[in-house]
């Protein structure tokens, strides 16, 4: 299981050619005109996001290159291919999350402020989004293939807009209203990794059996 996930680690880096970096590049830039003093979280949602739709590319460069076909000859099984994917977004959360940190630490510096729970909940973000693209695209991915995933790709995004469209009244006041919301919800952190957790494992089940169903028809029908 570890070439395949070195394998997919090799094509998240591909995929962030200098197009993807000019990209990014660009909409930082939007974001620190935007965001102000809370830029940092702005950025860490917008990080967040990205690598997960990075690894939504990761599929599609399989499928152009034919690897379903070529993985059906290698002694793995099929539950090892579909984790090892799971498993190299999972490597690729400590990078995202190592930048989000930088950068809210960066701003606080610029703005003379500290916020610990501010840091924790851009933290958050930039590790759960990334988590829940892939549980919710990749099992897409499996069962009706990449352009489906990809509309199923924006239902997470508009999600996340409209929630933070409501807290916020419409505007960019939606960072410190989530910090409020927060503090007064006072919601167990482990109940809200649990759950993450707990869909990122319904997932991976999911798009495990829409790969044995696949390799079960290809094998019905080789042609």
């Amino acid at each position: 299981m570890r070439g395949i996930i070195y394998k997919d680690l090799c094509l998240f880096l591909r995929v962030l050619d200098r197009r993807g970096l000019a990209a990014c590049g660009a909409l930082a830039v939007l974001f620190i005109a935007a965001g102000g003093v809370r830029a940092g979280m702005l950025l860490s949602v917008g990080l967040g996001y990205f690598i997960g739709a990075l690894h939504l590319l990761v599929f599609e460069k399989e499928t152009a290159a034919g690897w379903e076909n070529f993985q059906r000859t290698l002694p793995v099984s099929g539950g090892n291919i579909v984790a090892g994917k799971y498993a190299a977004v999972l490597l690729t959360l400590l990078p995202g999350t190592a930048a989000a940190a930088v950068f809210n630490l960066l701003f606080f510096a610029v703005h003379g402020r500290f916020e610990p729970l501010e840091l924790g909940l851009s933290l958050l973000l930039a590790a759960a989004l990334p988590l829940v693209l892939t549980a919710v695209t990749l099992p897409v991915c499996y069962w009706l293939g990449f352009p489906a995933a990809q509309y199923a790709g924006m239902l997470p995004f508009l999600a996340l807009c409209t929630f933070f469209n409501r807290i916020g009244d419409g505007g960019a006041g939606w960072a410190p209203a989530l910090v409020t919301l927060v503090q007064e919800a006072r919601v167990p952190w482990a109940a809200g990794l649990a759950a993450l957790a707990g869909l990122f494992l319904a997932s991976l089940a999911l798009s495990a059996a829409g790969y044995c169903r696949r390799e079960g028809r290809h094998a019905r029908n080789p042609s």
